[in-house]
């Protein structure tokens, strides 16, 4: 786990006592020091991804599969005892059009994260555009990371009812959502689970950009709502 260094710490906390040009500043970085700190790194391309400020379908490509572990996550879902019943094969055709939808992505070569794009587009955990473009440095806002978030937690839990969860709702949970938003049921069904929060004023700043520490954070607190251990 990367952990920030003590005397990272002891500089930034010096600035911010002296309350000078830069302590403004120097308490911005601190906070995000603490994000950071708070999100637990487990590798070394995940701790450079909580540094950015904001983060594209790249870096949640990355922390899916490097911080997440969702391969070995979606492995363990799949693992079955052995049976001997007669299974009726799937369509061959079927599913190589399937997988080729899966794999086909004319944006991604030479990207420097192409080989975690290629697995989360192969394991259904995230989609190309209807043209078949990724778009990898595409920035994520909190509504969209929410929908993100929601296939998932569909794929690990098997249950599609979540999709519907919050349709039809009256009444928003949030202060700056509609009930008819395309993402509000992946926003409450996160909420209600306590993956992701609105503020204090009861937003839940859908169009805000996420932060590399905050899509550490929120992944950290998705693995605890679904009690996922690898």
């Amino acid at each position: 786990m990367t952990s920030i260094p003590l005397i990272v710490k002891e500089a930034f906390a010096e600035v911010v006592k002296l309350k000078g040009l830069y302590a403004t500043e120097a308490n911005k970085q601190w906070e995000i020091v603490q994000l950071i700190e708070r999100a637990r790194p487990g590798t070394k391309v995940g701790a450079k991804v909580a540094l950015l400020e904001e983060v594209g379908k790249a870096e949640i490509a990355v922390l899916f599969v490097e911080e997440m572990k969702i391969e070995q996550v979606l492995a363990k879902r799949d693992k079955k005892e052995y049976n001997n019943e007669f299974v009726s094969p799937d369509d061959p055709m079927k599913y190589t059009e399937t997988e080729q939808k899966k794999e086909l992505s004319n944006d991604i070569a030479g990207h420097w994260a192409a080989g975690w794009i290629k697995i989360v587009l192969n394991k259904g955990v995230m989609e190309n555009a209807p043209d078949h473009k990724f778009y990898p440095d595409k920035k994520i806002t909190r509504a969209e990371y929410a929908l993100m978030l929601l296939k998932v937690m569909v794929l690990i839990s098997g249950d599609e009812s979540l999709y519907t969860k919050h349709f039809g709702e009256e009444n928003s949970m949030f202060n700056d959502v509609r009930t008819d938003h395309y993402a509000y049921n992946a926003m409450a069904v996160c909420a209600s689970r306590g993956i992701m929060k609105a503020n204090l004023s009861g937003e839940f700043e859908k169009d805000k950009t996420v932060s590399g520490a905050e899509a550490l954070i929120i992944i950290r607190d998705f693995q605890n709502a679904l009690s996922i251990t690898f």
